[in-house]
């Protein structure tokens, strides 16, 4: 007998109580390290087109680059292998605590020029 197209087996709570404890899982493992003021992980979508969401905002500048490393080499690859599947859009944001980066206004408006009124 076949599963109404409608009912994906793989998408059941089950699903989503196993990828929202991986994420929980990351975002504890990425706020122990020393130099991260603070992190959050989520995770959606289905086996076929996983998608995991990563804030991770470092306690200074230079502690970035050792974060991404980590974030890339050593969290992402084992929840991958935690859950078995691979990442098809990884969205990724790091900053610094205490900082904030400001887009010029005018950014990403083709053929507008600033005025001064």
């Amino acid at each position: 007998m076949a599963v109404p197209a409608e009912v994906s087996p793989v998408h059941s709570s089950a699903w989503d109580n196993r990828i929202g404890q991986v994420a929980a899982l990351a975002t504890r493992l990425c706020q122990e390290k020393d130099a991260v003021h603070s992190a959050y992980c989520s995770i959606s979508g289905s086996p076929n087109e996983l998608i995991v969401n990563l804030a991770c905002t470092a306690t200074g500048e230079e502690h970035v680059p050792m974060i991404m490393l980590y974030v890339n080499d050593t969290l992402l690859p084992q929840m991958e292998r935690s859950l078995g599947i691979q990442f098809e859009v990884r969205n990724l944001h790091f900053a610094v605590a205490g900082r904030e980066v400001h887009a010029p206004a005018t950014a990403g408006l083709k053929g507008c020029s600033p005025t001064m009124d």
